[in-house]
């Protein structure tokens, strides 16, 4: 899921931590697209969907619900048009991770509690609270979109169907849409919005949903230390 990637995460840090004990800033091609400095916004119930459509909605969470052990690839288009690439894991619940491939040395690791934006060249993390970010209601060990989320557009074809949202509780800002490939179900991508309008595509490809993955995979780094990265 992925959940990457960004509003990608809204609400304030909860640390920020450099290996000389530094107050670092996060990197601005990558980290930046995971966090939003902006206060949350009040809930709002989003649209009704109307009866036609719920069975599109309830097809969404099935698929979402599936998401138990998940790796592949993908693409990231930041706002300034940097592309950037690597290899993601799920873990449901609550866990999932991103390795960038050189020459960025990000990993973006949730452990199911806090979401790490890891710059393993500035050795620096900083820690979100996974419920402050949007891929709680993805990553939740019950998928309801329509309990969790604010729907505030939904369509679908013959061959696309796509989802936008954006959290109920008002706890992270932003939106989130999700588009699929049709008739058989696939997640494509996802575009996350932030709350000042810039939008960051992830596209996925090559996934796996057979291999069983290690809770170890999903433990934050120790920063400090230089190695535990591989190319991807």
């Amino acid at each position: 899921m992925l959940l990457a990637a960004a509003l990608f995460m809204a609400g304030s840090t909860i640390s920020s931590v450099a290996a000389d004990g530094k107050k670092p800033a996060v990197n601005a091609m990558t980290g930046s697209a995971w966090q939003a400095k902006v206060t949350p916004s009040a809930p709002s119930e989003g649209m009704a969907v109307p009866k036609d459509q719920r069975a599109l909605v309830q097809k969404i969470n099935a698929y979402m619900q599936k998401f138990n052990d998940l790796e592949g690839q993908f693409i990231q288009t930041n706002p300034d048009n940097v592309v950037q690439k690597g290899k993601f894991y799920v873990l449901r619940p609550g866990r999932m991770r991103f390795d960038y491939r050189r020459p960025s040395r990000m990993r973006i690791v949730s452990d199911g509690t806090y979401l790490s934006i890891e710059d393993h060249d500035l050795k620096t993390v900083n820690k979100y609270p996974l419920e402050s970010t949007p891929f709680r209601m993805l990553l939740a060990k019950s998928v309801n979109l329509e309990r969790d989320a604010r729907i505030l557009s939904l369509s679908s074809s013959d061959s696309s169907a796509s989802i936008k949202l954006a959290d109920k509780t008002g706890q992270s800002a932003g939106e989130i849409q999700l588009f699929f490939s049709m008739p058989e179900m696939e997640l494509k991508e996802w575009v996350i919005t932030d709350a000042q309008g810039l939008h960051t595509r992830i596209e996925i490809s090559n996934l796996n949903f057979q291999k069983k993955l290690a809770l170890s995979l999903f433990k934050p780094s120790k920063i400090a230390l230089d190695k535990i990265w591989e190319d991807n």
